[in-house]
């Protein structure tokens, strides 16, 4: 490999909280980008069906799966990683009156910057861990973002 091969990475980085980026090797095998519309139903007497009005749009939801493991790191870099990524999903007051997870920006390689909240993530640790610590050797860390619009709140 000639020297300045330039690698995919992904980031996750925080916008608005004294956090750390959390930065990862990583081509995705998928991505899913979604987004739905609310409708509220309005009952009318002697209707079969209620009357749907539309009322707005949801978020575009971004959903991916990050595999994380021990290899060429330290004992602790599974867990420190995932503890990072749930840190960025907690609710964390910002000096408003709003309350919720910092908002950040994911960037996946040059063509995908989304620019959000972390909604949710949900940890899988492997079923390999050390057996001197207990620590895992690995884990998929699935991630939910809500995309949010520019200045919004």
């Amino acid at each position: 490999m000639a020297c300045g091969t330039k690698f995919t990475k992904g980031m996750i980085i925080p916008v608005d909280a004294l956090l750390p980026p959390v930065v990862f090797q990583w081509n995705p095998a998928t991505i899913k980008y979604s987004r739905a519309a609310r409708w509220h139903a309005l009952g009318a007497a002697g209707n079969n069906e209620p009357y749907l009005q539309y009322t707005c749009g949801n978020n575009h939801i971004v959903r991916f799966t990050i595999d994380v493991s021990r290899e060429n790191n330290s004992d602790f870099f599974v867990r420190g990683f995932a503890a990072d990524l749930v840190s960025l999903a907690d609710v964390s007051s910002s000096g408003s009156n709003i309350e919720r997870p910092p908002k950040i920006v994911f960037v996946s390689g040059a063509s995908l910057h989304i620019f959000g909240i972390i909604d949710k993530v949900d940890v899988d640790y492997g079923l390999l861990s050390n057996p001197e610590t207990l620590l895992p050797y690995g884990a998929k860390i699935h991630v939910v973002i809500l995309r949010l619009h520019p200045g919004q709140s």
